[in-house]
Protein backbone atom coordinates (compact mmCIF):
# COMPACT_ATOMS: atom_id res chain seq x y z
CA UNK A 1 0.00 0.00 0.00
CA UNK A 2 2.76 2.31 1.19
CA UNK A 3 4.16 1.89 -2.55
CA UNK A 4 1.11 2.27 -4.18
CA UNK A 5 0.94 6.01 -2.20
CA UNK A 6 4.62 6.69 -3.68
CA UNK A 7 3.73 5.83 -7.24
CA UNK A 8 1.13 8.20 -7.27
CA UNK A 9 2.34 10.98 -5.34
CA UNK A 10 5.60 10.72 -8.05
CA UNK A 11 3.23 9.86 -11.06
CA UNK A 12 0.94 13.24 -9.92
CA UNK A 13 4.48 15.61 -9.43
CA UNK A 14 5.52 14.58 -12.66
CA UNK A 15 2.50 15.39 -14.30
CA UNK A 16 2.27 18.41 -12.25
CA UNK A 17 5.97 19.58 -13.57
CA UNK A 18 5.08 18.83 -17.82
CA UNK A 19 1.67 20.72 -16.96
CA UNK A 20 3.18 23.81 -15.78
CA UNK A 21 1.55 25.98 -17.79
CA UNK A 22 3.03 29.17 -19.81
CA UNK A 23 2.11 31.84 -17.26
CA UNK A 24 3.62 30.26 -14.26
CA UNK A 25 6.49 29.90 -16.45
CA UNK A 26 7.16 32.72 -18.86
CA UNK A 27 7.00 35.13 -15.53
CA UNK A 28 7.48 39.16 -15.71
CA UNK A 29 10.12 39.10 -12.95
CA UNK A 30 12.51 36.58 -14.74
CA UNK A 31 11.96 38.62 -18.20
CA UNK A 32 13.25 41.20 -16.61
CA UNK A 33 16.20 39.88 -14.97
CA UNK A 34 17.45 38.99 -18.16
CA UNK A 35 16.63 41.48 -19.85
CA UNK A 36 18.18 43.97 -17.03
CA UNK A 37 21.52 42.71 -17.59
CA UNK A 38 21.42 42.09 -21.36
CA UNK A 39 21.20 45.53 -21.54
CA UNK A 40 23.16 47.16 -18.65
CA UNK A 41 25.91 49.59 -19.20
CA UNK A 42 28.42 46.74 -18.44
CA UNK A 43 27.49 45.57 -21.63
CA UNK A 44 28.37 48.80 -23.40
CA UNK A 45 26.27 48.08 -26.15
CA UNK A 46 27.57 44.10 -27.19
CA UNK A 47 29.35 45.27 -30.05
CA UNK A 48 30.34 42.07 -32.23
CA UNK A 49 33.64 41.29 -31.47
CA UNK A 50 34.04 43.21 -28.16
CA UNK A 51 34.51 41.59 -24.70
CA UNK A 52 31.54 42.74 -23.42
CA UNK A 53 29.51 40.60 -26.12
CA UNK A 54 31.55 37.40 -25.20
CA UNK A 55 29.94 37.85 -21.43
CA UNK A 56 26.55 38.29 -22.82
CA UNK A 57 27.06 34.98 -24.86
CA UNK A 58 28.23 33.31 -22.04
CA UNK A 59 24.97 34.32 -20.03
CA UNK A 60 23.08 32.92 -22.92
CA UNK A 61 24.83 29.68 -22.79
CA UNK A 62 25.12 29.31 -18.90
CA UNK A 63 20.99 29.84 -19.06
CA UNK A 64 20.31 28.01 -21.82
CA UNK A 65 22.35 25.04 -20.11
CA UNK A 66 19.91 25.88 -16.55
CA UNK A 67 16.84 25.99 -18.82
CA UNK A 68 17.59 22.43 -20.51
CA UNK A 69 18.85 23.22 -23.69
CA UNK A 70 21.47 20.81 -25.33
CA UNK A 71 24.41 21.52 -27.83
CA UNK A 72 22.80 19.68 -31.35
CA UNK A 73 23.66 16.50 -32.07
CA UNK A 74 26.76 16.39 -33.63
CA UNK A 75 28.28 19.32 -31.76
CA UNK A 76 30.21 19.30 -28.12
CA UNK A 77 29.64 23.65 -27.89
CA UNK A 78 27.12 25.73 -27.83
CA UNK A 79 29.51 28.31 -30.16
CA UNK A 80 29.23 28.65 -33.66
CA UNK A 81 32.76 30.93 -34.40
CA UNK A 82 31.74 33.04 -37.24
CA UNK A 83 34.78 34.61 -39.25
CA UNK A 84 34.27 38.32 -39.91
CA UNK A 85 36.64 40.96 -41.51
CA UNK A 86 36.49 44.31 -40.34
CA UNK A 87 37.87 46.82 -43.07
CA UNK A 88 38.94 50.86 -42.86
CA UNK A 89 37.83 53.23 -45.64
CA UNK A 90 41.12 53.58 -47.86
CA UNK A 91 43.51 56.16 -46.62
CA UNK A 92 43.51 56.85 -50.41
CA UNK A 93 42.46 55.50 -53.21
CA UNK A 94 42.04 55.79 -57.24
CA UNK A 95 40.78 53.82 -59.70
CA UNK A 96 41.76 54.59 -64.05
CA UNK A 97 38.76 53.56 -66.12
CA UNK A 98 38.20 53.57 -69.45
CA UNK A 99 39.47 57.25 -70.23
CA UNK A 100 38.38 58.47 -66.35
CA UNK A 101 40.65 58.76 -63.37
CA UNK A 102 38.03 57.85 -60.37
CA UNK A 103 38.75 58.87 -56.76
CA UNK A 104 37.64 56.80 -53.66
CA UNK A 105 34.70 58.78 -51.69
CA UNK A 106 33.83 60.98 -55.09
CA UNK A 107 32.86 58.81 -57.88
CA UNK A 108 34.02 55.71 -56.83
CA UNK A 109 33.81 53.62 -53.55
CA UNK A 110 36.74 50.83 -53.05
CA UNK A 111 35.33 49.10 -49.92
CA UNK A 112 36.78 45.22 -49.90
CA UNK A 113 40.13 44.27 -51.14
CA UNK A 114 44.11 45.16 -49.95
CA UNK A 115 46.49 47.88 -50.31
CA UNK A 116 47.76 47.42 -53.91
CA UNK A 117 49.02 49.51 -57.03
CA UNK A 118 49.01 47.65 -59.98
CA UNK A 119 47.55 47.59 -63.64
CA UNK A 120 44.73 44.42 -63.41
CA UNK A 121 43.20 42.23 -66.04
CA UNK A 122 39.30 42.79 -66.62
CA UNK A 123 36.37 41.76 -68.24
CA UNK A 124 32.92 42.77 -68.51
CA UNK A 125 30.18 40.44 -67.17
CA UNK A 126 26.34 42.10 -67.82
CA UNK A 127 25.07 41.96 -64.82
CA UNK A 128 27.60 39.46 -63.40
CA UNK A 129 24.93 37.13 -63.08
CA UNK A 130 26.38 33.09 -62.46
CA UNK A 131 25.03 32.14 -65.94
CA UNK A 132 26.85 35.07 -67.75
CA UNK A 133 30.44 34.41 -65.60
CA UNK A 134 30.58 30.71 -66.14
CA UNK A 135 31.53 31.33 -69.98
CA UNK A 136 34.39 33.50 -68.93
CA UNK A 137 37.75 32.89 -68.07
CA UNK A 138 37.89 35.06 -64.23
CA UNK A 139 40.98 33.78 -63.21
CA UNK A 140 43.36 36.69 -62.26
CA UNK A 141 40.93 39.41 -63.25
CA UNK A 142 38.60 42.04 -61.92
CA UNK A 143 34.88 41.47 -63.17
CA UNK A 144 32.94 44.54 -64.46
CA UNK A 145 29.10 44.45 -64.11
CA UNK A 146 26.04 46.30 -63.68
CA UNK A 147 24.52 46.69 -60.28
CA UNK A 148 21.68 44.14 -59.36
CA UNK A 149 19.92 42.18 -61.86
CA UNK A 150 17.31 42.78 -64.69
CA UNK A 151 13.64 43.29 -63.24
CA UNK A 152 15.02 44.30 -59.88
CA UNK A 153 12.33 46.55 -58.30
CA UNK A 154 13.76 47.13 -54.87
CA UNK A 155 17.81 48.25 -54.37
CA UNK A 156 18.25 46.16 -51.51
CA UNK A 157 17.84 43.11 -53.33
CA UNK A 158 20.70 44.49 -55.44
CA UNK A 159 22.82 44.31 -52.66
CA UNK A 160 22.05 40.53 -51.88
CA UNK A 161 23.29 39.65 -55.62
CA UNK A 162 26.22 42.00 -55.06
CA UNK A 163 27.25 39.39 -52.32
CA UNK A 164 26.49 36.56 -54.09
CA UNK A 165 28.23 37.77 -57.45
CA UNK A 166 31.60 38.86 -54.96
CA UNK A 167 31.44 35.38 -53.69
CA UNK A 168 31.12 33.40 -56.88
CA UNK A 169 33.81 35.17 -58.86
CA UNK A 170 35.86 34.61 -55.90
CA UNK A 171 35.38 31.05 -55.68
CA UNK A 172 36.52 30.86 -59.36
CA UNK A 173 39.81 32.52 -59.43
CA UNK A 174 38.96 36.04 -60.12
CA UNK A 175 40.13 39.48 -58.21
CA UNK A 176 36.95 41.03 -57.79
CA UNK A 177 33.93 42.89 -58.24
CA UNK A 178 33.36 46.47 -59.80
CA UNK A 179 29.66 46.70 -60.01
CA UNK A 180 28.36 50.09 -62.03
CA UNK A 181 25.91 51.96 -60.05
CA UNK A 182 23.00 54.13 -61.20
CA UNK A 183 20.04 53.28 -58.63
CA UNK A 184 17.70 56.13 -57.99
CA UNK A 185 16.06 54.42 -55.47
CA UNK A 186 19.32 55.67 -52.96
CA UNK A 187 21.26 57.58 -54.95
CA UNK A 188 25.17 57.71 -54.91
CA UNK A 189 25.18 60.82 -52.21
CA UNK A 190 23.59 58.52 -49.48
CA UNK A 191 24.93 55.48 -51.10
CA UNK A 192 28.69 57.34 -50.32
CA UNK A 193 27.00 58.26 -46.58
CA UNK A 194 26.13 54.71 -45.91
CA UNK A 195 28.83 52.61 -47.04
CA UNK A 196 32.20 54.81 -46.99
CA UNK A 197 32.55 53.88 -43.17
CA UNK A 198 34.21 51.02 -41.39
CA UNK A 199 32.29 47.92 -41.90
CA UNK A 200 32.31 44.11 -41.44
CA UNK A 201 31.56 41.36 -43.82
CA UNK A 202 31.89 37.44 -43.51
CA UNK A 203 35.51 35.90 -44.48
CA UNK A 204 34.80 33.89 -47.29
CA UNK A 205 38.54 32.65 -46.70
CA UNK A 206 39.22 31.65 -43.66
CA UNK A 207 42.75 30.31 -43.08
CA UNK A 208 43.65 30.84 -46.80
CA UNK A 209 46.53 32.87 -47.55
CA UNK A 210 44.14 33.94 -50.85
CA UNK A 211 44.24 37.74 -51.39
CA UNK A 212 40.30 38.86 -50.13
CA UNK A 213 38.90 40.21 -53.20
CA UNK A 214 37.50 43.33 -53.42
CA UNK A 215 34.19 44.93 -54.21
CA UNK A 216 34.53 48.63 -55.72
CA UNK A 217 31.00 50.81 -57.18
CA UNK A 218 31.25 53.14 -59.66
CA UNK A 219 28.55 55.56 -59.90
CA UNK A 220 27.45 55.53 -63.30
CA UNK A 221 24.32 57.38 -62.66
CA UNK A 222 24.03 58.26 -66.53
CA UNK A 223 24.50 54.90 -67.34
CA UNK A 224 27.24 56.10 -69.61
CA UNK A 225 29.80 53.26 -68.75
CA UNK A 226 27.75 50.87 -69.64
CA UNK A 227 26.76 51.88 -72.82
CA UNK A 228 30.33 52.23 -73.54
CA UNK A 229 30.71 48.29 -72.28
CA UNK A 230 28.52 47.08 -74.70
CA UNK A 231 30.05 48.47 -77.69
CA UNK A 232 34.14 48.47 -76.51
CA UNK A 233 34.77 46.27 -73.65
CA UNK A 234 37.59 46.46 -71.45
CA UNK A 235 40.84 44.66 -70.54
CA UNK A 236 42.41 46.20 -68.05
CA UNK A 237 41.85 48.82 -65.14
CA UNK A 238 44.84 50.57 -63.17
CA UNK A 239 44.10 50.40 -59.05
CA UNK A 240 46.07 52.82 -56.58
CA UNK A 241 45.08 51.78 -52.65
CA UNK A 242 46.13 52.25 -49.58
CA UNK A 243 44.57 51.70 -45.67
CA UNK A 244 42.28 49.23 -47.24
CA UNK A 245 43.64 46.29 -45.71
CA UNK A 246 41.13 44.25 -43.45
CA UNK A 247 41.61 43.29 -39.94
CA UNK A 248 39.99 39.61 -39.25
CA UNK A 249 37.74 39.69 -36.12
CA UNK A 250 35.63 36.82 -34.90
CA UNK A 251 32.30 36.07 -32.98
CA UNK A 252 29.80 33.39 -32.15
CA UNK A 253 26.51 32.30 -32.63
CA UNK A 254 24.95 30.51 -29.48
CA UNK A 255 23.63 27.20 -31.12
CA UNK A 256 21.78 25.09 -28.72
CA UNK A 257 18.16 22.52 -29.13
CA UNK A 258 15.53 21.09 -26.96
CA UNK A 259 14.39 17.77 -28.43
CA UNK A 260 10.80 16.92 -29.24
CA UNK A 261 9.21 14.29 -27.73
CA UNK A 262 7.45 12.30 -30.85
CA UNK A 263 9.64 9.75 -32.66
CA UNK A 264 8.19 11.02 -35.74
CA UNK A 265 8.51 14.17 -35.60
CA UNK A 266 11.38 14.99 -33.40
CA UNK A 267 13.78 15.06 -36.31
CA UNK A 268 11.96 18.62 -37.47
CA UNK A 269 13.06 21.90 -35.89
CA UNK A 270 11.17 25.10 -35.44
CA UNK A 271 14.12 27.59 -35.11
CA UNK A 272 13.54 29.99 -32.92
CA UNK A 273 16.22 33.30 -33.27
CA UNK A 274 17.16 36.74 -32.06
CA UNK A 275 20.26 38.83 -32.35
CA UNK A 276 22.29 39.50 -29.27
CA UNK A 277 24.73 42.26 -30.48
CA UNK A 278 24.02 45.82 -31.17
CA UNK A 279 26.47 48.93 -31.79
CA UNK A 280 28.43 49.10 -28.68
CA UNK A 281 29.39 52.99 -27.51
CA UNK A 282 30.90 56.29 -28.48
CA UNK A 283 33.42 58.25 -27.06
CA UNK A 284 32.41 59.60 -23.70
CA UNK A 285 32.65 63.41 -22.38
CA UNK A 286 30.64 66.30 -21.02
CA UNK A 287 27.71 68.42 -22.32
CA UNK A 288 27.48 72.01 -22.22
CA UNK A 289 26.84 71.91 -18.36
CA UNK A 290 29.49 69.85 -17.78
CA UNK A 291 27.55 66.73 -17.06
CA UNK A 292 28.38 63.03 -18.42
CA UNK A 293 26.78 62.60 -21.93
CA UNK A 294 25.08 59.00 -21.95
CA UNK A 295 27.33 57.23 -24.53
CA UNK A 296 26.81 53.78 -24.44
CA UNK A 297 23.83 52.25 -26.77
CA UNK A 298 22.38 49.36 -24.51
CA UNK A 299 20.00 47.85 -27.01
CA UNK A 300 17.35 47.16 -24.92
CA UNK A 301 14.47 47.21 -27.30
CA UNK A 302 17.27 46.17 -30.16
CA UNK A 303 17.92 43.42 -29.41
CA UNK A 304 18.11 42.51 -25.20
CA UNK A 305 13.84 41.92 -25.78
CA UNK A 306 14.41 39.45 -28.54
CA UNK A 307 17.07 37.55 -26.75
CA UNK A 308 14.98 37.56 -23.24
CA UNK A 309 12.46 35.87 -25.44
CA UNK A 310 14.77 32.85 -26.84
CA UNK A 311 15.52 32.54 -22.99
CA UNK A 312 12.00 32.81 -21.84
CA UNK A 313 11.22 30.33 -24.63
CA UNK A 314 13.81 28.17 -23.27
CA UNK A 315 12.63 28.09 -20.12
CA UNK A 316 9.54 27.16 -20.84
CA UNK A 317 10.09 24.23 -23.48
CA UNK A 318 12.58 22.79 -20.80
CA UNK A 319 10.29 21.52 -18.72
CA UNK A 320 7.48 20.86 -21.72
CA UNK A 321 8.72 19.40 -24.93
CA UNK A 322 6.97 19.88 -27.74
CA UNK A 323 6.80 17.12 -30.57
CA UNK A 324 8.97 18.57 -32.35
CA UNK A 325 12.98 19.55 -31.77
CA UNK A 326 12.97 23.42 -30.99
CA UNK A 327 16.53 24.91 -31.98
CA UNK A 328 17.61 27.90 -30.59
CA UNK A 329 20.04 30.49 -32.29
CA UNK A 330 21.11 33.94 -30.65
CA UNK A 331 22.93 35.72 -33.99
CA UNK A 332 26.12 37.75 -33.83
CA UNK A 333 26.65 40.60 -36.46
CA UNK A 334 23.09 41.51 -37.26
CA UNK A 335 23.71 45.07 -36.98
CA UNK A 336 26.79 44.89 -39.28
CA UNK A 337 24.64 43.21 -42.25
CA UNK A 338 23.36 40.31 -40.66
CA UNK A 339 26.20 38.37 -40.73
CA UNK A 340 25.94 35.74 -38.12
CA UNK A 341 22.68 34.47 -39.75
CA UNK A 342 23.96 34.64 -43.06
CA UNK A 343 27.08 32.62 -42.16
CA UNK A 344 25.00 30.14 -40.25
CA UNK A 345 22.48 29.71 -42.97
CA UNK A 346 24.97 28.30 -45.29
CA UNK A 347 27.16 26.52 -42.72
CA UNK A 348 23.98 25.00 -40.52
CA UNK A 349 24.50 22.66 -37.49
CA UNK A 350 20.85 21.28 -38.49
CA UNK A 351 20.44 20.34 -42.08
CA UNK A 352 18.16 23.18 -43.60
CA UNK A 353 15.62 20.40 -44.98
CA UNK A 354 14.98 19.19 -41.27
CA UNK A 355 13.66 23.26 -40.19
CA UNK A 356 10.37 23.78 -40.68
CA UNK A 357 9.35 27.34 -39.37
CA UNK A 358 11.70 30.35 -38.06
CA UNK A 359 10.39 32.75 -35.81
CA UNK A 360 12.93 35.70 -35.21
CA UNK A 361 12.39 37.71 -32.36
CA UNK A 362 13.69 41.29 -32.84
CA UNK A 363 12.14 44.55 -32.96
CA UNK A 364 13.09 48.74 -33.15
CA UNK A 365 10.66 49.60 -30.32
CA UNK A 366 6.67 49.60 -30.05
CA UNK A 367 4.36 52.49 -30.04
CA UNK A 368 1.06 50.49 -29.77
CA UNK A 369 0.55 48.13 -26.85
CA UNK A 370 -2.16 46.51 -27.88
CA UNK A 371 -1.06 43.99 -30.08
CA UNK A 372 2.14 41.95 -31.74
CA UNK A 373 3.18 42.73 -35.16
CA UNK A 374 4.53 39.87 -37.16
CA UNK A 375 5.84 40.95 -40.36
CA UNK A 376 5.44 38.17 -42.65
CA UNK A 377 2.28 36.81 -40.90
CA UNK A 378 -0.41 36.14 -43.56
CA UNK A 379 2.97 35.06 -45.83
CA UNK A 380 2.72 31.40 -44.41
CA UNK A 381 0.32 28.91 -43.40
CA UNK A 382 1.02 29.66 -39.29
CA UNK A 383 -1.03 32.61 -39.82
CA UNK A 384 -3.66 31.19 -37.01
CA UNK A 385 -0.94 30.01 -34.61
CA UNK A 386 -0.11 33.66 -34.52
CA UNK A 387 -3.71 34.90 -33.98
CA UNK A 388 -4.76 32.87 -31.59
CA UNK A 389 -1.37 32.89 -29.35
CA UNK A 390 -1.91 36.72 -29.33
CA UNK A 391 -5.83 36.50 -28.75
CA UNK A 392 -5.20 34.14 -25.73
CA UNK A 393 -3.09 37.09 -23.41
CA UNK A 394 -5.64 39.97 -24.86
CA UNK A 395 -3.60 41.03 -27.66
CA UNK A 396 -4.53 41.60 -31.11
CA UNK A 397 -1.50 41.24 -34.09
CA UNK A 398 -1.24 42.95 -37.69
CA UNK A 399 1.42 42.35 -40.31
CA UNK A 400 3.76 44.39 -42.22
CA UNK A 401 2.47 48.40 -41.49
CA UNK A 402 5.15 49.61 -43.97
CA UNK A 403 6.03 47.53 -46.97
CA UNK A 404 7.41 50.80 -48.44
CA UNK A 405 10.54 49.99 -46.01
CA UNK A 406 10.81 46.40 -47.21
CA UNK A 407 11.42 45.40 -43.37
CA UNK A 408 10.73 41.80 -44.16
CA UNK A 409 14.50 41.14 -45.86
CA UNK A 410 15.84 43.25 -42.82
CA UNK A 411 16.46 40.51 -39.86
CA UNK A 412 17.92 37.59 -39.13
CA UNK A 413 15.01 35.59 -40.36
CA UNK A 414 15.20 36.73 -44.18
CA UNK A 415 18.74 34.45 -44.16
CA UNK A 416 16.03 31.34 -43.83
CA UNK A 417 13.90 32.69 -45.86
CA UNK A 418 15.76 32.83 -49.11
CA UNK A 419 16.70 28.89 -48.61
CA UNK A 420 13.13 28.45 -48.39
CA UNK A 421 12.05 28.10 -44.76
CA UNK A 422 8.76 29.55 -43.62
CA UNK A 423 9.58 32.60 -41.35
CA UNK A 424 8.23 35.32 -39.66
CA UNK A 425 9.86 38.62 -38.04
CA UNK A 426 7.99 38.33 -34.61
CA UNK A 427 7.93 41.48 -32.27
CA UNK A 428 5.51 43.85 -30.49
CA UNK A 429 3.20 46.50 -31.63
CA UNK A 430 4.70 48.51 -33.98
CA UNK A 431 2.70 50.81 -36.52
CA UNK A 432 4.79 53.09 -38.30
CA UNK A 433 8.16 54.48 -37.64
CA UNK A 434 7.31 57.16 -36.19
CA UNK A 435 8.76 59.63 -32.85
CA UNK A 436 8.17 57.24 -30.49
CA UNK A 437 9.92 54.51 -32.21
CA UNK A 438 13.42 57.12 -33.56
CA UNK A 439 13.45 58.29 -30.27
CA UNK A 440 15.05 55.27 -28.71
CA UNK A 441 16.04 53.21 -32.11
CA UNK A 442 19.88 52.95 -31.66
CA UNK A 443 20.01 55.87 -29.06
CA UNK A 444 21.54 55.71 -26.11
CA UNK A 445 18.40 56.27 -24.16
CA UNK A 446 17.15 52.83 -25.14
CA UNK A 447 17.42 51.18 -21.85
CA UNK A 448 15.64 49.01 -19.70
CA UNK A 449 13.94 51.27 -17.34
CA UNK A 450 11.92 52.70 -20.08
CA UNK A 451 10.65 49.49 -20.65
CA UNK A 452 6.94 48.05 -20.06
CA UNK A 453 7.17 44.96 -18.63
CA UNK A 454 3.52 43.89 -18.17
CA UNK A 455 3.47 44.24 -21.58
CA UNK A 456 6.20 42.37 -22.75
CA UNK A 457 5.42 39.46 -20.58
CA UNK A 458 2.27 39.01 -22.62
CA UNK A 459 4.14 39.20 -25.97
CA UNK A 460 6.84 36.60 -24.83
CA UNK A 461 3.83 34.41 -23.60
CA UNK A 462 2.11 34.69 -27.20
CA UNK A 463 5.73 33.87 -28.29
CA UNK A 464 5.68 30.39 -26.86
CA UNK A 465 2.40 29.94 -27.25
CA UNK A 466 2.61 29.91 -31.18
CA UNK A 467 5.47 28.07 -31.20
CA UNK A 468 4.34 25.38 -29.32
CA UNK A 469 1.68 25.08 -31.57
CA UNK A 470 3.39 25.25 -34.58
CA UNK A 471 5.80 22.32 -33.16
CA UNK A 472 2.85 20.40 -32.22
CA UNK A 473 0.58 20.62 -35.33
CA UNK A 474 1.39 17.55 -37.37
CA UNK A 475 0.90 19.91 -40.32
CA UNK A 476 4.05 21.46 -41.57
CA UNK A 477 3.13 25.24 -42.10
CA UNK A 478 4.37 26.49 -45.69
CA UNK A 479 4.25 29.27 -47.62
CA UNK A 480 1.15 31.00 -49.43
CA UNK A 481 0.71 29.96 -52.54
CA UNK A 482 2.40 32.68 -55.00
CA UNK A 483 4.73 34.05 -52.21
CA UNK A 484 7.66 34.85 -53.17
CA UNK A 485 10.03 32.44 -51.50
CA UNK A 486 7.32 29.76 -52.28
CA UNK A 487 9.85 27.79 -55.03
CA UNK A 488 13.02 27.83 -52.84
CA UNK A 489 11.09 25.65 -49.77
CA UNK A 490 9.89 23.59 -52.63
CA UNK A 491 12.96 23.25 -53.71
CA UNK A 492 14.28 22.52 -49.98
CA UNK A 493 11.95 20.72 -48.63
CA UNK A 494 11.45 18.21 -52.62
CA UNK A 495 8.13 19.31 -53.37
CA UNK A 496 6.38 19.07 -56.37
Amino acid sequence: MKRIIIAVVWVSVLYSARGQTIDKIVEKDVAKRHLTYLASDEMMGRDTGSPEIKKAAGYIVKNFKDYGVKPVPGKNSYYQEVPLIMTKIPEKGELKFMDSTLHHGKNVLILRGSDTTANIPTVFGGFGSQEELSTLDLTGKLVVAQFGFPGMDNVREGFGRTREKRKYIAENGGLGLIELYSSKQINWSLLTLYLNRTSMIVDEHTGSETRKPYQIFINDADGDYLERLKDEGIKQVSLSVEGLTPASVKDNNIVGYIEGKDKNLKDEYVILSAHYDHVGHKKAGLDKKGEPIDSIYNGARDNALGTTGLLMAARYFGKNRPNRSILFIAFTAEEKGLLGSEYYSDHPWVPLKQCVFNINIDCAGYNDKTITTIFGLTRNSAEDAFRNACTSVGLGTIDDPIPDQNIFERSDHFNFAKHGIPAVLYGPGVTSFDEEIQKYYHQPGDEVETLDFDYLTKVYKAFVKATEDIANNETRPFWTEGDKYEIAGKKLYGMK
